[in-house]
């Protein structure tokens, strides 16, 4: 694909979350998309959401804790930035550290049918439960194992 027909493409800004576990850091939440999925179906990845029009990064961690996950979520620092061509559009990343705050992990968009992506299932895991993610082109997925393969004894 050409550069012209790349800068032609909507770009759909995005944050992705490596989701801690209290006095487990090196165990993060990695979620399962649905089956019917239409660009990654069934695939394990991280917490991850678009930002709506006008809407801040800080804001979209607590709309992905409410709508997706069911609990309050504490937002970190950055932990790495990406960009992947898409069809249709450009996808602009940016992957955060995340803690719960309060609550237990739920899937509450099945109930509030609120989210555009409702997770089907949930875990504490690795790094490597996202590298299927990451081969079959999932973005946040790859992001991780990137700060994961650089960061020896943080994340992995």
């Amino acid at each position: 694909m050409n550069t012209t027909s790349q800068t032609q493409k909507k770009t759909k800004h995005s944050v992705a979350l490596a989701v801690r576990r209290d006095g487990m850091p090196e165990t993060l939440l990695v979620v399962r998309r649905p089956l019917d999925d239409a660009e990654l179906p069934g695939v394990w990845g991280l917490p991850a959401a678009s930002l709506r029009d006008g809407e801040v990064a800080e804001n979209a961690v607590r709309r992905i804790g409410a709508e997706k996950l069911g609990t309050e979520l504490r937002m970190g620092g950055r932990l790495a930035h990406g960009r992947q061509v898409r069809e249709g559009y450009v996808l602009e990343m940016n992957l955060y550290e995340a803690w719960t705050e309060s609550g237990e992990i739920m899937m509450p968009g099945h109930i509030l049918k609120s989210a555009t992506t409702l997770y089907i299932d949930w875990k504490w895991g690795s790094p490597d439960d996202v590298s299927d993610g990451a081969s079959k082109g999932s973005l946040c997925s790859q992001l991780l194992l990137d700060v994961a393969s650089n960061d020896a004894g943080g994340m992995s």
